[in-house]
């Protein structure tokens, strides 16, 4: 008995195993595009406020130097967790050998360590502004900041020192996974069957004299706070003052409400769903670096002002100069021979310009996700042989049509929410219209196609395979980008050949069609008229024949003796249906409160032509994976 367990004593292992979302593994691929955005947008974010701080001059005062180390924090977080969780979503890269495992979770609590005591440094930041702002600057001078910095990051680095090395030391002889993409102290120790009394004292006492100490003094600060505010005479400066802590309080919350949440549920929730766990810990590391940097923008003034003026000024045709006469301006603005504009002017949401800041991430959020999930399935389908059916191969052309879409769209739309870039070229909005409705018309074609699909799989499923081959497949796909491409061809050159006799503004944060020949002061005649048939040919017809399509397939499956027949053959349905529904609904939409509604307010037009363009390519790849199939599945 006691030979049998000594090689078990001496046995070390020197890999460990990570773990994703345990029971949802065939859903890593699309659980990875939201964590991907938080990354992406996390990265963006603070090398974006760490290039603010660094070349603007308003912003070389200690607040905001305090604000570009927490920036520099937040980025070693990002990058400490990213390889390791992102492999395992997209790679199933689960192994991690121990010297890398150490390195991770020497580094992600270290950054934590350090994040902490940087919200602390603000907090004294404000308490000196606040009680002794005559001595601000004097007291908080650039050295003393950077020297603050420094010691930090070594306080950081060294108290976490110790226990990494015991690490390195220890005999491995549990086999099992890690509790999380990354590792973490915690997760280690758990599979040591060494002496890890140490570490396990050493961690809550760092724990307890680290982060505990920097909640009490942040609390302690603003008692102090609070109390030299509520001293002041006038409600209007108490206000500012307290104002000035706004962003502050609120990167507090971010950072020590996850970490107290996935503390209790580590406590009290041991019998909850692993994935629970999972979720609170990935919120715990990707949720802090992901919204300081979006608190600051929107809550600090003299930072959103920077953005906006690091990224545009001078850069586009619409920044003149604000000595340039009126008549210099429309010399510039229009080619006086033929009153051709030489810009237009997009329009965002109109009344909404200041609440711009709030709608920067979910625009990102939703393009990222379109042109993500849609590259996804392009790339599942084209490597996976088994995908290389009639249904998926249309699926195909969905995915790239709407790709198309989202790309022609996206310049413009984030260059209005991000940079307030309102202008465009004449011939690049000629370009984006001819390109939007290419692909809104492929788009509509390619429902269509799918529909009759889904009739010949269910009429006449023997010859299925007969009938759409793959060479006809493809003759469809270039046959309909020629049809989609050869309508749209004219409607540039006779746009062009209009006066616009000074009118340049329009109504949407994308060249549309309908939208520029609302501007000309020629005859727009032979343009309303192709338009119309353009839209009946294809949209109108499309929608036309899906419908008879759907009832030549409930009348065959009517035919079906078989209730279970019924309801499987009915289920291959419905993913194009939803798909159909989420493409005309808005359209419909749309269509009705430009003909019924003229007097609504401007800004739900345009919120309602948003979603008509953004909200299918977002959630037609999330319903064709949702909806149980050999795709999900892939």
């Amino acid at each position: 008995m006691r030979m049998s367990t000594v090689p078990s004593a001496n046995l070390s292992f020197s890999t460990f195993l990570l773990t994703g979302f345990p029971g949802l593994e065939w859903a890593h691929h699309w659980i990875s595009l939201p964590i991907f955005v938080g990354y992406l947008m996390a990265l963006l974010g603070n090398s974006t406020i760490l290039h603010l701080v660094r070349t603007d001059p308003s912003l070389h005062q200690p607040m905001y130097y305090f604000l570009a180390i927490l920036a520099v924090t937040d980025l070693g977080l990002c990058m400490s967790t990213l390889p390791s969780v992102l492999g395992v979503l997209w790679f199933d890269a689960r192994t991690v050998g121990l010297v890398p495992c150490v390195l991770q979770q020497h580094f992600l609590h270290s950054f934590s360590f350090m994040e902490s005591a940087v919200l602390f440094v603000m907090a004294l930041d404000r308490l000196v502004a606040i009680r002794f702002p005559l001595r601000y600057a004097s007291v908080l001078t650039g050295p003393r900041v950077a020297l603050a910095g420094v010691v930090l990051a070594m306080r950081s680095a060294a108290i976490t020192a110790a226990p990494s090395l015991h690490l390195l030391n220890f005999n491995y002889c549990r086999r099992g996974a890690l509790s999380h993409a990354y590792c973490l102290h915690q997760d280690m120790i758990r599979l040591a069957c060494s002496d890890t009394h140490f570490n396990r004292l050493y961690g809550l006492c760092i724990i307890m004299l680290a982060m505990g100490s920097d909640v009490l003094f942040i609390l302690l600060s603003y008692t102090i706070i609070l109390y030299t505010v509520l001293a002041i005479a006038s409600a209007g400066e108490r206000l500012k003052a307290l104002n000035t802590c706004v962003s502050h309080l609120l990167a507090v919350l971010c950072f020590y409400v996850p970490v107290l949440g996935l503390s209790i549920v580590h406590r009290f929730g041991q019998h909850t769903s692993p994935l629970v766990h999972i979720l609170m810990g990935t919120v715990s590391v990707l949720f802090p670096p992901l919204m300081n940097p979006v608190i600051y923008s929107i809550k600090t003034q003299q930072i959103c002002r920077a953005i906006i003026k690091a990224v545009s000024l001078g850069l586009h045709p619409w920044h003149l100069p604000r000595s340039t006469s009126s008549d210099s301006r429309h010399r510039k603005m229009f080619n006086r021979s033929q009153l051709t504009p030489e810009y237009f002017l997009l329009t965002g949401l109109p009344g909404l310009e200041a609440l711009y800041p709030w709608f920067i991430f979910p625009f990102c959020s939703t393009y990222v996700v379109a042109l993500v999930g849609n590259s996804l399935i392009l790339t599942v389908i084209q490597k996976n042989t088994s995908l290389h059916q009639p249904m998926y191969l249309f699926l195909a052309m969905l995915a790239f049509a709407e790709l198309g879409v989202s790309v022609s769209t996206l310049p413009t739309v984030l260059g209005i929410f991000l940079f307030g870039a309102s202008g465009i070229y004449f011939e690049a909005c000629l370009l984006q219209m001819f390109s939007i409705h290419s692909f809104s018309i492929m788009e509509s074609g390619v429902l269509l196609l799918m529909s009759v699909d889904r009739f010949v799989a269910i009429y006449n499923p023997l010859r299925y395979t007969a009938i759409l081959t793959l060479p006809r497949i493809v003759g469809t796909g270039v046959a309909l980008g020629l049809k989609s491409v050869m309508l749209m061809f004219p409607l540039p050159f006779l746009l062009k050949r209009l006066p616009f006799c000074g009118h340049n503004v329009l109504s949407h944060s994308y060249c549309l069609h309908s939208d520029l020949i609302q501007l000309p002061c020629g005859d727009t005649r032979p343009n309303s008229i192709l338009g119309l048939c353009i839209v009946t040919s294809t949209f109108g017809l499309d929608s036309l024949l899906i419908v008879i399509s759907y009832v030549l397939i409930l009348y065959t499956v009517l035919g079906i003796t078989s209730g279970e027949g019924r309801r499987k053959a009915l289920n291959t349905c419905v993913s194009h249906i939803c798909a159909v529904l989420v493409y005309y609904v808005p359209m419909i939409s749309v269509a009705l409160v430009h003909r019924f509604m003229k007097h609504a307010a401007p800004a739900v037009r345009l919120f309602l032509a948003n979603v008509y363009l953004l909200v299918p390519p977002v959630l037609n790849p999330i319903i064709i994976v949702l909806r149980p199939s050999r795709f999900a599945r892939d």
